[in-house]
């Protein structure tokens, strides 16, 4: 699928400002860099943080502009976003990019302020070289193409499907059987029907694809490998009672991974993008499957999808009329799904005080080594704040004044300040493994408000040692809201 400039100009203008930027992250990592999209309340004018380690670390911040192709970006705003590398940490580049085009006063200040610019012909350029306009296609709410299927079992995703409660077996059946049904010719997921790929008296409880992100493979040293289908195709997940089948569609063929159940899964639910997080193997040699969903599938039936994967009998105890009506299996499943209790990512960071993103929470390639950032909460823990530096962790001054830096400069990986209801938890990253240390606010004596321009936090434990988080960047706003939250928490205890 393919479309000239000013039809991708023209779909670009259809979708509202957040999602283009997640077009613009999408765009980014389909060229190599792993992205994050910033809260829309405190971004700051940056819209996209765009990083890569290879061959050598790499960090862009983006600002997108959703514009007319006759509106032009002018030289005062070049000069405004020309700032944003000062608000995070080993900036190398400030990228601009519009729909539209820039003046040339504009151009003559980004080459002063060295600004890199994106006009709408460099965007279509970019997209046309990375075969990326099925990006758009997922955003969008109808075929900018025009494109129709003449199968009998045609469907798109992104705008033919109904909403059905999938409460009802009979939605859940007719859903299933189409995707098993279908192939490349008249879908754009697998080269071959995915029924093919399964047993003989073998049928999925639930099937769910994906058209552009496929799954990421995380290793227990928090290395990744992604597993992307190639433009125009797409992967699908097939959940038996003995395993998740995965099918990726590549322009050479289909490849196909099998999960053996049971196993432990989670899932977050995301404002465009769903996941389901499924973890093999030992604690020596784990590994964690993330598969992402299309948003066009129901929450409800992923929690149900993973209570399924997590069911310690895999099937086993199913009678064998259910075994020839894999959905009663899935019924009944769905009547028990209300009891799960929801710690998903994106659960986490809607109920904050604070604004962080799911992917801080989530990422653990480069930042820390040992587990998600997630993983140091506890069950029963609500979490309000997020801070984090890339390279500097507490300045620790001791009642004898003395002073320690025992993490500045230390590692690759990234110090993290957590802010919960119950106590400050910071973790930081080094070489081989993390380091954790932990306040509770019994432990607490005063907050100290930052005296200079930079943000930080500085607390004094009872003690008298002071510790001091500095140089806060990235959710610099919050500071002054944490200070107050965390003083409320030491006074209710005292």
């Amino acid at each position: 699928m393919t479309l000239d400039q000013e039809e991708l100009i023209s779909g670009l203008h259809q979708i509202n400002e957040y999602d283009f930027e997640q077009v613009i992250a999408d765009l980014w990592e389909r060229q190599g860099w792993s992205t994050e999209v910033t809260q829309e309340s405190n971004d700051k004018g940056i819209d996209v943080i765009a990083e890569r380690d290879e061959p050598f670390d790499h960090k862009h911040v983006i600002q997108a502009k959703k514009y007319e192709p006759s509106n032009a970006v002018g030289c005062p705003e070049i000069q405004q976003y020309a700032s944003l590398r000062q608000q995070i940490d080993n900036v190398d580049a400030v990228v601009i990019i519009t729909t539209g085009r820039f003046t040339s006063n504009a151009k003559e200040a980004a080459d002063e302020l060295n600004v890199k610019l994106i006009n709408g012909e460099k965007l279509y350029k970019i997209f046309n070289s990375c075969k990326a306009f099925d990006i758009l296609y997922s955003y969008t709410s109808q075929d900018l193409a025009n494109q129709e299927s003449s199968s009998e079992f045609s469907y798109d995703s992104r705008n033919q499907r109904s909403e059905p409660s999938y409460q009802d077996t009979a939605a859940q059946d007719f859903l299933t059987d189409r995707l098993l049904q279908s192939t490349y010719n008249n879908t754009g997921y697998t080269h071959q029907p995915p029924q093919s790929y399964l047993e003989e008296d073998e049928k999925p409880s639930f099937a769910f694809y994906s058209s552009i992100k496929g799954y990421t493979v995380e290793f227990s040293d928090g290395a990744e490998d992604k597993y992307r289908p190639d433009p125009g195709f797409g992967s699908l997940y097939l959940l038996t009672p003995s395993r998740v089948l995965i099918i990726t569609g590549l322009r050479e063929g289909d490849v196909k991974k099998d999960i053996s159940l049971p196993a432990d899964a989670d899932f977050s639910i995301g404002r465009l993008k769903n996941r389901i997080t499924i973890s093999t193997g030992s604690i020596i040699s784990s590994k964690k499957y993330h598969l992402w969903i299309d948003k066009e599938f129901d929450e409800i039936e992923i929690r149900a999808a993973v209570k399924f994967i997590n069911s310690p009998q895999s099937g086993s105890n199913i009678s064998t009329s259910d075994k020839n009506d894999p959905f009663k299996q899935n019924e009944d499943t769905l009547n028990d799904v209300s009891n799960m209790t929801d710690t998903s990512p994106q659960q986490i960071v809607q109920n904050a005080n604070g604004s962080f993103s799911t992917k801080v929470l989530t990422k653990t390639r480069g930042r820390l080594v040992d587990q998600p950032l997630i993983d140091y909460l506890s069950p029963h823990e609500k979490l309000e704040y997020v801070f984090w530096h890339r390279n500097k962790g507490f300045r620790i001054t001791y009642p004898d004044g003395s002073e320690e830096t025992p993490h500045h400069d230390t590692s690759q990986g990234a110090r993290f300040l957590l802010v919960t209801d119950s106590r400050i938890c910071y973790v930081a990253g080094l070489d081989n493994q993390d380091e954790s240390m932990t306040f509770t606010y019994d432990e607490i004596d005063a907050v100290i408000e930052p005296t200079t321009l930079r943000k930080n936090l500085k607390f004094t434990t009872v003690d008298g040692t002071d510790y001091k988080f500095s140089e806060i960047g990235t959710h610099a706003d919050d500071v002054s809201s944490a200070i107050k939250y965390i003083r409320t928490c030491v006074w209710e205890l005292t």
